[in-house]
Order: structure tokens, then C-alpha cells, then sequence
């Protein structure tokens, strides 16, 4: 494959709340152990998302989300596009909620405060939100999550799923490959021990 893969980390200075970035370090090495070229991009501006293979839309604060609306106010409506035209973007938490309150028209309802590990059909994270959405929701080849930080890295198979067409058919080409995973889980075992 001689294209390049193109990873957008949207404003990673104010939505990298817990980390979230590192889902598209994850996703670079996982596409180099198939064989494909990846480069990660920081977007600080405005830009026309279409011409990304995978975005990232992160967690961030309040504070955040409010400097965002004045510096780029078709952040959302752009992410949102992305979503229900099949492209492939990874949004976190508050980047979640916002989306899909876009996309659905919906409120999202809030509740106490849930601050803990879960399993979610085997899929492994850290919560730390007041939302009432479930932990993973899939929009066509778009993720959605509650879970913070680097939740590819917890969960390969996840990672790899979300890849989708961009590994379809290849093979890893490293030695390695099968220990990461085993790594993974005992990382998922090791989160629910006292």
C-alpha cells in the first residue's frame, strides 16, 4: 500500500483532557505492524476534514469546548459530517456527548457522577462521567466512547475493528504482534483488581 495514512488529532491542546491522544499512537504503530505508512497530524485550525483517513475527537473541558466555539465554530457541524458520511472518527467523552447531540438532535441527560473501571462486552475502560450514554456506540465506521485515555492500547481487537478497511486482508508483520495482545490482557484483568 503506497498511500499514507493521515491521523487527525483535532486541537490536541484543549482536547487531551485525559490522554485521549495517545489512541492515535495506538492506531500508527498498529497500521506500521500491518505494513501501511501512517503520519499523525495536529489540527490547531479550521480545515477541511475530508482529506483525513481517521479523526479524533477528544475530551476536554468546559473551558475548553468554549474557546473551540469562537476559534473554529464548524468544528462540530464538520466532525458530525464525517460521522454520517461512513469516515472513520473516534470521539471521547465530552467529544462524545457533544457529537452525538449534534448528529441526534438529542439532549444527552445527566446523573451521578460514575468514576470507576468497566467491562463492556469485553471491552475494557475507564469512566469518569455524569452522561447517561452507554460506554461504546458505534454511528456507521465511527466510534464513540465514554472510556478516557488510551482505550485502544487496553483494547487491540477494538483498535483493529475500528481500522476496519485500512488492514482489511493484511498481515502483521511483526514478530511481536500476538504478545502485545496477551500484554492487553492481562492490562484489562489487572484494571478490576483490588
Amino acid at each position: 500500500m503506497s498511500k499514507v495514512i493521515r491521523l487527525a488529532a483535532l486541537y490536541p491542546n484543549h482536547l487531551n483532557l485525559n490522554g485521549d491522544l495517545a489512541n492515535l499512537a495506538v492506531l500508527q504503530k498498529r497500521l506500521e505492524w500491518y505494513g501501511v505508512e501512517a503520519e499523525v497530524v495536529y489540527v490547531e485550525k479550521s480545515t477541511d476534514l475530508t482529506k483525513f483517513d481517521v479523526v479524533l475527537l477528544g475530551h476536554g473541558s468546559r473551558d475548553a469546548w468554549a474557546q473551540l466555539e469562537n476559534i473554529d465554530p464548524q468544528l462540530i457541524p464538520s466532525v458530525a459530517a464525517l460521522v454520517t458520511s461512513g469516515s472513520r472518527v473516534m470521539a471521547v467523552s465530552s467529544g462524545y456527548e457533544i457529537l452525538r447531540e449534534a448528529i441526534e438532535g438529542l439532549v444527552v441527560k445527566h446523573s451521578e457522577r460514575v468514576s470507576e473501571f468497566r467491562n463492556h462486552d469485553g471491552i475494557v475502560g475507564y469512566v469518569n462521567s455524569e452522561a447517561e450514554l452507554e460506554p461504546i456506540r458505534w454511528i456507521q465506521n465511527s466510534l464513540f466512547t465514554l472510556f478516557h485515555g488510551p482505550v485502544f492500547a487496553k483494547n487491540p481487537d477494538l483498535a483493529d475493528k475500528f481500522l476496519g478497511s485500512l488492514i482489511a486482508g493484511l498481515v502483521p508483520k511483526n514478530e511481536h504482534f500476538s504478545k502485545i495482545s496477551e500484554l492487553a490482557e492481562v492490562s484489562r484483568k489487572t484494571a478490576f483488581e483490588d
